[in-house]
């Protein structure tokens, strides 16, 4: 029931009780043939649900993220698995643009120390994303450039 209760939710876009119910089920039955299922839709559900603006709460992205991570662990060689992955790498790019939005934030506010923490944490944080396209490239590059170019501001320089 829990399975197909998420199902009706999603397809109604109400993704925040579609994800509760698709983890209700695998809470309740984790080993359940279609327990592979029901954390993809999760995991889907979470990002359906994160705004495509970077200046917007991305709490649902980071879900998203911690769902698929589950389910890679849990049922790597399951179809799904997959799916879950390229989702991973979308949300994590949304997560990757808040950061940037936020040391932009900062640094058009003049508050370049916090700024510089901002863009070297997204360098750390994110780098794994230069290798799946262009965008995220683009994003590391200038989180880089800017990064050095804060530091420099705050050393005078």
């Amino acid at each position: 029931a829990d399975l197909r209760t998420g199902d009706l939710y999603f397809e109604q876009e109400s993704f925040t009780e579609a994800a509760a119910a698709y983890g209700a089920f695998v809470d309740l039955f984790p080993t359940h043939a279609e327990a592979p299922y029901a954390l993809y839709q999760k995991t889907l559900s979470f990002y359906s649900d994160a705004p495509e603006l970077a200046a917007r709460d991305q709490s649902p992205a980071i879900e998203a993220v911690r769902s698929a991570d589950l389910l890679i662990k849990r049922f790597p060689s399951s179809d799904f698995a997959k799916q879950a992955s390229e989702i991973r790498v979308k949300s994590r790019l949304r997560l990757a643009e808040k950061e940037a939005y936020i040391a932009r934030f900062y640094s058009r506010r003049g508050a370049h120390e916090s700024a510089q923490k901002r863009w070297k944490g997204l360098v750390a944080e994110f780098q794994d994303l230069e290798v799946y396209n262009e965008d995220s490239r683009k994003l590391l590059e200038e989180a880089r450039r800017n990064s050095q170019a804060e530091a420099n501001l705050n050393s005078g320089g």
